[in-house]
């Protein structure tokens, strides 16, 4: 039963709707229910209308005329039953109106839902363009420093290779952590010489890419911009990062040395000083 109610519905009420909404002619612009009701509400009228007209002339007496009128009783109860069809139909294009809505807001979430996707995936790649833009700079500014660098042993990299044998002498015979960090900070920092702002822009740099790295949950020492980097680093270079890293007075630095410098790649006979400054870097 519930099934040929489907049937019939799906038959007269759906397919008539679909039809109303896909018509194209100028006189059907209104809506299909509309003038559907307003032809059955004119055909009622004029029933009753003739109604009355047809009844005069046959009957002279009003007794005659309610007796008449009374024989329709059971025609007043169909069109009572007609009203009650007439609501239930309503109510039933009212359920598939509804049902149209739903679908066109669940197609205006999907098309939220992937405009949202598409704006977060513009946005990932602005910020990633910002970010090799940004990386790419630094690395200009590197270079840069480097040329201005000027020493007596020479200028550019000929001046990084005097502070690393300074360096090297400086600590060969340190016997404490405490005066290793003292006379690495005295190297570095040295008026006559100083590598700080070279030092500072390979910070950050390093600090670049560890908010990066971050981001797409990476370890900084396997992020491919972690390679670029310290590519450019010759292992002298490397050494002097490990010494200025491990014997920083600030934090954040000393925590660099665990993140980005690998030990084993320094070559330079002082175990003593791993332990001393890349183990408690480590633990910091």
């Amino acid at each position: 039963m519930k099934k040929k109610i489907n049937e019939l519905y799906n038959k007269f009420i759906v397919e008539d709707l679909e039809k109303g909404d896909s018509s194209k002619d100028e006189n059907k612009k209104k809506p299909f229910i509309v003038w559907k009701l307003r032809s059955i509400f004119l055909a009622f009228f004029i029933i009753w209308a003739l109604s009355g007209v047809l009844i005069y002339p046959f009957f002279d007496e009003w007794s005659d005329r309610g007796t008449f009128g009374d024989t329709f009783g059971a025609v007043n109860a169909l069109f009572s039953a007609f009203a009650f069809g007439g609501l239930v139909y309503t109510l039933y294009v009212q359920r598939y109106e509804l049902s149209l809505q739903r679908k066109e807001l669940e197609m205006q979430r999907k098309e939220v839902t992937r405009n949202g996707d598409q704006l977060e995936g513009q946005k990932n790649i602005m910020l990633e363009q910002s970010f090799e833009n940004t990386f790419f700079k630094l690395i200009d500014l590197h270079y840069t420093i480097i040329q201005t660098l000027t020493s007596h042993s020479g200028s550019g990299r000929a001046a990084i290779h005097g502070k690393y044998v300074a360096m090297m002498s400086a600590i060969i015979n340190v016997e404490t952590k405490e005066q290793l960090i003292s006379r690495v900070n005295k190297v570095i920092n040295d008026p006559m010489f100083s590598i700080a702002h070279y030092l500072n822009n390979i910070v950050c740099m390093l600090n670049l890419i560890k908010k990066h790295s971050r981001n797409l949950n990476l370890k900084t020492k396997d992020s491919e911009h972690t390679l670029i980097l310290f590519s450019q680093f010759s292992k002298e270079e490397q050494t002097i990062l490990f010494y200025y890293f491990g014997c920083s007075e600030d934090e954040s630095v000393r925590a660099m040395l665990p993140e980005f410098i690998n030990v084993q790649d320094l070559d330079h006979d002082t175990p003593q000083h791993h332990d001393w400054l890349y183990n408690s870097g480590e633990n910091d």
